[in-house]
């Protein structure tokens, strides 16, 4: 673990091993309240990281912005004729879409203040095993994971959408996972993907 204490900003970062397999996991607070957590790939030369294969990572997000009452998440909502916010009433998972939740925003009912969250220029969309780059869930104290892998073919995919019921999350305790990831193809490359949160309203 590395602490970088700069003028604008403060950056943890950690490093890891896995294998042939490299991630530095980064989280950098700026002075005006913006985050960025940041997930980078890479490989050590040999044979088996040659074949193409994709990496995902996933951010849950308890904001609990004033409190965890009367928090809720809005998508940015773009068509021909309209664009703007929408507040999400159930449930849901979703892909990233440029026209339906592309960016989206946890705030506080009462207060206004909260957070918009915008992804990243490599985040892309999820594929079978990422299943989804969003989730709008109520929180439970036993939903910290997606619960591990399970049998069959596709025991190793996220398994978030088991917690996905129909609550209510307009005005509750929200949690927003986020999910991001890279497609790796056999250059020994260091790609690094992660949303950006930027603070609003009246802090």
């Amino acid at each position: 673990m590395a602490v970088e204490k700069r003028p604008d900003r403060l950056i943890l970062t950690a490093q890891m091993g896995a294998g042939w397999y490299r991630y530095i996991q980064k989280w950098t607070f700026y002075l005006d309240g913006t985050i960025e957590p940041t997930f980078a790939f890479t490989a050590v030369q040999n044979g088996c990281v040659s074949k193409a294969h994709y990496h995902n990572a996933y951010w849950r997000f308890d904001f609990d912005i004033d409190g965890f009452p009367q928090d809720v998440l809005d998508r940015f909502l773009f068509f021909i004729f309209w664009a703007g916010w929408d507040t999400v009433g159930t449930e849901l998972s979703q892909p990233r879409n440029p026209f339906v939740g592309y960016v989206w925003r946890v705030r506080d009912k009462i207060t206004g203040r909260g957070y918009i969250i915008a992804p990243g220029p490599e985040d892309g969309i999820a594929d079978a095993f990422g299943v989804a780059d969003v989730w709008d869930l109520a929180y439970h104290g036993n939903e910290i994971d997606d619960g591990g892998a399970t049998g069959g073919a596709m025991g190793n995919a996220a398994h978030m959408d088991n917690y996905k019921n129909n609550e209510n999350v307009d005005g509750t305790d929200v949690v927003f996972w986020y999910r991001a990831g890279h497609s790796h193809n056999g250059a020994l490359t260091c790609s690094t993907v992660g949303p950006r949160l930027t603070p609003i309203g009246p802090w």
